[in-house]
């Protein structure tokens, strides 16, 4: 079954869903993945433009400090926006047995976040940066999506 859920980030839904009273042994024993997503919008092929940023304006956490990045300038395909569509970023959390055991336990997202990290946890921000690195997006962009 598919659902929605409004949470900040994926290890934020197990914590919603034992918040509106799910018993935690019915959470960690039919919750197989959860999927954060946002999206965010796309620069236009047609006119982006390489610079090289500011230091002021690459936040600390943006892993690359020394690649160009695009910025959005305008023109006639995109009508003057410097955007043309939109693409998800995401957050894979797979629900495993050291991630169940912390849901029986009543866990916080902070450690269930933190246990998935040591497992492989692409946060959303960083498929973001990954999108500002190959030059698909902007960084204010993933900032905005991600409330960072």
């Amino acid at each position: 079954m598919f659902s929605t859920l409004h949470t900040n980030d994926a290890a934020s839904a197990t914590t919603r869903l034992l918040d509106m009273g799910v018993e935690p042994f019915l959470v960690a024993s039919s919750v197989e993945a959860i999927l954060a997503q946002r999206l965010i919008r796309m620069l236009c092929k047609h006119c982006k433009q390489a610079y090289k940023p500011e230091p002021i304006e690459i936040p600390p956490d943006y892993p690359y400090k020394d690649e160009p990045m695009y910025k959005a300038v305008g023109c006639r395909e995109c009508r003057n926006s410097g955007f043309q569509g939109r693409k998800g970023i995401f957050e894979l959390l797979v629900v495993d047995d050291e991630i169940r055991e912390l849901i029986l336990e009543r866990a916080s997202a902070g450690k269930i976040k933190n246990k998935a990290l040591e497992r492989g946890l692409v946060l959303l921000r960083d498929d973001g940066w990954n999108k500002v690195r190959k030059g698909l997006t902007t960084i204010d962009e993933v900032v905005k999506a991600t409330k960072g």
